[in-house]
């Protein structure tokens, strides 16, 4: 996701099974690292995924935010990416 003060946090997630019953409590994504944001090296990153024909998934949250609590945003975004999941992929 990017901040407002052009941040880019990367985080990634172990993909549910459709036997393991998970609340959006229980479902964490991880932080890899973060880095000033740059729209061509964000450009260059999904390229190179793509190029290795990963399955991974990919989703891109902008925050705009008038109030900034740590923590708080990337909550609410671990429970919007779990919210798809579970109803793209129905575990």
């Amino acid at each position: 996701n990017t901040t407002p003060k052009d941040m880019l946090h990367i985080y990634y997630f172990n993909k549910p099974s459709k036997n393991f019953l998970m609340s959006w409590k229980d479902f964490k994504m991880q932080h890899i690292k973060s880095e000033k944001y740059s729209e061509h090296n964000y450009f260059k990153k999904l390229e190179e995924l793509g190029d290795k024909k990963s399955d991974k998934i990919l989703i891109r949250a902008k925050l705009d935010l008038d109030t900034n609590v740590d923590g708080h945003a990337i909550t609410v975004i671990n429970n919007m990416v779990f919210s798809l999941l579970h109803r793209d992929y129905a575990f």
